[in-house]
């Protein structure tokens, strides 16, 4: 959180004097809805979103634009990390079966929101799996014909 607000202070100035910039942040839904566990990670997820707000206010008049990009789950290698097992372990606990973002749809978002014309300002995109539920933990796969949901409500 801090090098994302530190970075912003150094780059904002030169932007606004250019009358031209793009500042992209990757968040994360934990900083838009409450679920239990990883508090530290939400509070700098949410701080992250109030950052991304400010920065339009602050650099209002000029043509200086703010995107947050906020993932719900995408298959990457957090869930190894925050558990502590294996890659493979987190892969088949919380990705085999279902249908995942990946870490190039996030890149994709990202080239959606620098590629619009300067006149526009992608402010938020919120990117989850379609059957992730916002607001919980809520995840669901496909067994054959049925979705089958796991998680907390």
């Amino acid at each position: 959180m801090r090098a994302g607000l530190h970075l912003a202070r150094q780059v904002l100035p030169g932007m606004m004097d250019r009358d031209s910039g793009h500042i992209v942040n990757i968040t994360s839904m934990a900083g838009h809805n409450e679920f239990g566990g990883h508090i530290a990670y939400h509070a700098t997820k949410a701080a992250m979103h109030v950052v991304s707000r400010q920065l339009r206010v602050d650099a209002f008049g000029r043509r200086v634009r703010v995107t947050e990009i906020s993932p719900g789950r995408v298959e990457t290698d957090i869930f190894a990390h925050v558990e502590k097992i294996s890659p493979e372990e987190a892969k088949r606990k919380y990705f085999e079966g279902f249908e995942m973002p990946q870490v190039s749809d996030i890149a994709d978002a990202v080239e959606y929101a620098v590629d619009t014309p300067q006149y526009v300002n992608i402010g938020l995109i919120e990117l989850l799996p379609t059957l992730q539920v916002p607001g919980g933990l809520r995840t669901g796969k496909r067994v054959g014909d049925e979705v089958v949901l796991t998680g907390k409500k």
